[in-house]
């Protein structure tokens, strides 16, 4: 939901962190065959880096259509919408709230150094994914889905509302470092964004007002406003804070001799597993297998008692010369190359093939190798710290309204137009 817009045209890049999730095989043990273990666990991977924490200062948000909301709602919800020719913020209008009281839709919830915060600001990047929330769960499942945090650590509406909020606080400040020359720079950039959205509309100002508001719930004039305060913010951000990174040669050692499996893998096999306690599936599986029926689509198969869902997957790499807790499992699977799937394989009285995907060879990269992609690596962390402490500078010393406080005030507005259930 959050992201930190980076903008090729002012000559520098931004932080960000790519990390992949690689995962390992689970030790079988013969309990594992047994009745009441007969569902075998996914192989869990490694943690993947969290988000850069960089992500708070702007706003990409996800695609929207058109909100369709209960009959009862639509004329709230029209009137919320803003007035793409002026940009202004259209006329209140009121909803009913939980509590049986009026709540004002399209009017400000809270300020930012004196400067307004509109709901509509808030909901409308995120109108689509609303509407399908308010189709799909209970008003109360609803309101705690808006503030509880998803997979991916993000809060739907206390994070929106904090990136409004440290846009806004670093705002002006940026404007006033900008030159003469940024400015210039800055107008080309946005007449060229505009330009570019003209030419995938025909050059109809009103089809690109509409595609516009399908991918980002904003109309052309508001993502045009939008991305010319994101390019302004970050290029502040980044000049402020960039100079401070410092990253040495002993640093990028220290580094690539504390974390020795990143840079020296060994070799690995992608392992796939059939596993039943029907003699009856037993005697059908070896004969699709046998007719050339490809091991993944057997394993997907109901005949199938292990990891259906993932094609009997059981490991993505596993290594060493100890894959499986269970004698004969592991004598099978280091027989095999890759390619090759093993007869049926008996173990008291249930019944397994194992498949090898595929045959990883091992790895080493050399200090020498690694160092630019450490460099970055530790460049980007270093400079998360920066900004993560400039951030919390900003919060204890800038004025806005609480943002508990205005998030509680959005839930209720989010909830009267968006939450169709009982």
């Amino acid at each position: 939901m959050l992201l930190l817009v980076c903008v090729a045209g002012w000559g520098f890049g931004c932080a960000g962190s790519n990390a992949t999730s690689t995962p390992s095989s689970r030790q079988l043990k013969p309990s594992d065959f047994t009745e009441s273990n007969r569902t075998q666990a996914q192989p869990s991977g490694r943690a993947a880096e969290p988000a850069t924490s960089t992500e708070i200062l702007t706003v990409t948000d996800p695609p929207t259509g058109s909100t369709t909301v209960s009959t009862s709602e639509q004329s709230a919800a029209a009137t919320h919408r803003q007035d793409d020719a002026t940009g202004a913020p259209s006329t209140p209008a009121s909803v009913n709230s939980g509590s049986g009281g009026s709540l004002v839709t399209g009017g400000m919830v809270g300020q930012v150094n004196g400067q307004p915060i509109y709901s509509k600001e808030v909901l409308d990047p995120l109108s689509e994914m609303l509407t399908t929330m308010g189709r799909q769960q209970t008003r109360d499942a609803f309101r705690r889905r808006l503030v509880r945090p998803m997979q991916d650590g993000t809060r739907v509406i206390p994070d929106r509302l904090w990136a409004i909020v440290m846009n806004t606080l670093i705002l002006a400040e940026a404007e006033r470092d900008m030159t003469d020359q940024d400015q210039f720079r800055l107008r080309n950039i946005l007449k060229e964004k505009k330009e570019e959205l003209l030419r995938q509309a025909l050059g109809s100002v009103t089809i690109a007002n509409v595609r516009t508001r399908e991918r980002t719930g904003r109309g052309l004039k508001e993502e045009l406003a939008e991305q010319r305060k994101a390019i302004i913010v970050n290029r502040y951000v980044h000049q402020k804070l960039w100079p401070k990174v410092d990253v040495t040669r002993r640093d990028i050692e220290r580094y690539y001799l504390a974390h020795p499996d990143e840079f020296n893998e060994p070799p690995g096999r992608k392992i796939r597993m059939i596993r039943t306690s029907s003699p009856r599936n037993a005697e059908r599986i070896d004969e699709l297998l046998a007719s050339g029926e490809p091991f993944v689509d057997v394993a997907t198969m109901p005949l199938n008692e292990t990891n259906r869902e993932s094609g009997g997957l059981h490991s993505e790499r596993a290594s060493g010369d100890r894959i499986f807790g269970i004698e004969p499992l592991n004598e099978a699977v280091l027989r095999l190359a890759e390619g090759e799937h093993s007869p049926r394989i008996t173990v008291g009285d249930k019944y397994a093939w194992l498949f090898v995907e595929r045959i990883h060879p091992g790895s080493q990269v050399t200090l020498q190798d690694g160092q630019q992609s450490i460099k970055e690596r530790l460049q980007r962390m270093e400079y998360t710290q920066l900004f993560n402490e400039y951030r919390d500078k900003l919060r204890r010393e800038g004025s806005f309204t609480p943002v508990e406080q205005m998030t509680a005030v959005m839930v209720d507005v989010a909830t009267s137009l968006y939450a169709v259930g009982p």
